[in-house]
């Protein structure tokens, strides 16, 4: 795995910086998903590097859904996300099954695991990008993978101690399941904080103006790529270096009304009415911040 993502740093896929994050992080999930979550990896970037290695890169997901062949029952969620493969075609006339995958590292233990189980049968590999990647799971196997790493990178490392969510965890288990990632922070003698991994994140909040904003409206979006020149260098920090935001991501800022914390919801899939009402069941009595009519959005219309 070292091998493969320190040739993706000097093929320019990802920067040596991210590519040190990457191997050094606690691997819940494998770490190039990882980084394409994080926003470390560009897909496009990805694609042209395994096209480099000499795999074909299925761009499109077409319209075709699996038979389901007794071969295709290998392929269970637990194999898809560890292996990160999945089956494309099966031929039976000359026993060749095609894959698709995201990381060429795990390749050799999936050839041989399915030499193992199936003797006579060949295995072909073509890249498949992450985007195109999950929609097929999900639609063939009915497994979403964007909710399975928010669980995983976001639920276990991300959230408070669980002396400070005793309250909140049931709101806070709720909001992380809406996005395609979630970050919870904790305001802390003036500082928002939020825990990545073993590390603990404090930044001042008044280093951090825009967000502060949010924090008084209770509800801001920001288009990430609009975004870029009027964030101050503090914000651009946190977001895109240290939360890994993409040019092309969605962010949303709620905050509930005691003041202790609020969330960063990247791509979020539910409205913000929908968002706001989950605060406001925290807050179990609904003050005018809190209703719909109150709550702001601030699109940011800057030069990309």
């Amino acid at each position: 795995m070292r091998n493969i993502i320190l040739k993706m740093v000097s093929k320019g896929v990802i920067s040596s910086d991210n590519a040190n994050r990457l191997v050094n992080m606690k691997q819940d999930i494998d770490p190039l998903w990882k980084g394409i979550v994080r926003g470390y990896v560009d897909e496009k970037k990805l694609a042209r590097f395994f096209e480099e290695e000499g795999y074909p890169v299925i761009y499109d997901e077409g319209t075709t859904v699996f038979q389901k062949d007794d071969i295709f029952k290998f392929f269970t969620p637990d194999i898809i996300a560890k292996y990160l493969v999945f089956p494309i075609s099966y031929k039976k006339d000359n026993r060749d099954i095609i894959l698709g995958f995201l990381n060429a590292a795990h390749l050799e233990t999936v050839r041989r695991m399915i030499q193992h189980i199936f003797p006579d049968l060949s295995t072909t590999y073509f890249h498949v990008p992450y985007s195109v990647f999950r929609r097929v799971v999900y639609k063939n196997f009915l497994f979403d993978m964007s909710k399975y790493a928010s669980m995983v990178i976001g639920m276990e490392t991300i959230l408070p101690p669980s002396t400070q969510i005793d309250a909140k965890g049931s709101l806070n288990r709720n909001i992380a399941t809406v996005a395609e990632r979630v970050i919870i922070f904790t305001i802390e003698n003036g500082s928002a904080v939020f825990r990545d991994e073993a590390t603990v994140n404090r930044f001042p909040l008044a280093s951090l103006p825009t967000i502060r904003d949010g924090l008084q409206k209770r509800y801001l979006e920001l288009s990430a790529d609009h975004a870029v020149k009027k964030l101050s260098p503090t914000e651009k920090i946190l977001l895109f270096t240290n939360m890994g935001i993409k040019r092309d991501d969605r962010m949303v800022i709620v905050s509930a009304d005691d003041d202790s914390g609020f969330f960063i919801l990247i791509n979020p899939r539910v409205s913000r009415d929908e968002l706001i009402k989950m605060l406001g069941e925290l807050n179990r009595a609904g003050t005018p911040d809190e209703t719909p009519a109150a709550a702001e959005i601030l699109h940011l219309e800057l030069k990309k």
